[in-house]
């Protein structure tokens, strides 16, 4: 398109300027191509899958499609749970899975809505269209490059949810070697965790474990907090002065710990008070 950088050679002896009429050998980089057109598959797929999934009142309202990644944004007044994202992510994954023909064909206007495909809200289109078409999956207008088969886009991974704008939200994903990546560096991630944890092989049981220690830990904690506080009570009830209008008064200073911790505080102020009979 009219928007894409066109490099000239490559080298020092690269020209910094091509006078018209000399002939130039263009050359697409395959890899960058080709990871472009499995995410554009994939919109086309994950698009599909939220209209399954959510409504019919799911619409495009925005996409970018690049070689790390994809992003596309749907109308739909609420974010999607934990449920609906993987809900999703199977719906696609399926469609993957079961290596699915892409076909695009070149054709009127009219035949192209007769056939039922789908046009993006807004766009303007011309007589003369190329409709893309997902067998059995989804069909519509669209003149990017796409992949021959599902199968080409190899793995679909959420990477990220949230809201765009009002009634708009907005989702990112990635494909193949790039989902590849993501996996590896979690798996990773979940040894290192593991390792430290002390049971690398089980990272989630370790965790479970590490979760149930610490939770009796905080509540042996809690007893024994509970427990001084009622030491210092006891200590801080024998110290009261009666004051001559009849009221009661203990003056004290407490602990550091206890000045950092207002609900502490306060749970020994009432102790106290509990002690010597004054109302709270």
């Amino acid at each position: 398109g009219g928007d894409q950088p066109v490099g000239a050679g490559a080298g020092e002896e690269a020209p910094s300027f091509i006078e018209p009429g000399v002939a130039v050998e263009a050359e697409v980089d395959a890899e960058t191509r080709h990871a472009t057109m499995r995410n554009h598959t994939a919109t086309h797929l994950l698009h599909a899958a939220l209209r399954e999934l959510l409504g019919t009142h799911v619409r495009q309202a925005g996409s970018a499609v690049r070689p790390d990644k994809l992003r596309f944004d749907f109308t739909h007044g609420q974010g999607l749970s934990p449920r609906e994202l993987r809900e999703v992510e199977d719906r696609v994954n399926g469609w993957v899975k079961a290596s699915r023909p892409v076909r695009w064909m070149n054709m009127n206007r009219s035949e192209a809505e007769g056939l039922g495909a789908m046009a993006l809200f807004g766009e303007k289109y011309g007589e003369w269209v190329r409709v893309v078409e997902v067998d059995a999956v989804s069909r519509e207008l669209c003149g990017g490059t796409h992949v021959a088969n599902t199968a080409e886009v190899g793995i679909f991974k959420i990477t990220a949810e949230g809201s765009s704008a009002a009634n708009v939200r907005r989702v990112e994903a990635i494909t193949g070697p790039a989902a590849i990546d993501f996996f590896r560096e979690r798996e990773a991630q979940l040894r290192e965790a593991g390792e430290a944890l002390g049971n690398p092989q089980d990272p989630v049981a370790a965790a479970r474990r590490a979760a149930a220690q610490l939770e009796q830990a905080s509540a042996g904690a809690e007893e024994a907090q509970r427990a001084q506080l009622g030491s210092e009570a006891d200590e801080l009830a024998g110290r009261v002065e009666e004051l001559p209008g009849g009221g009661r008064l203990v003056l004290a200073t407490v602990e550091e710990s206890l000045q950092a911790n207002p609900k502490a505080l306060l749970d020994l102020a009432n102790r106290v008070q509990s002690k010597i009979g004054q109302p709270s």
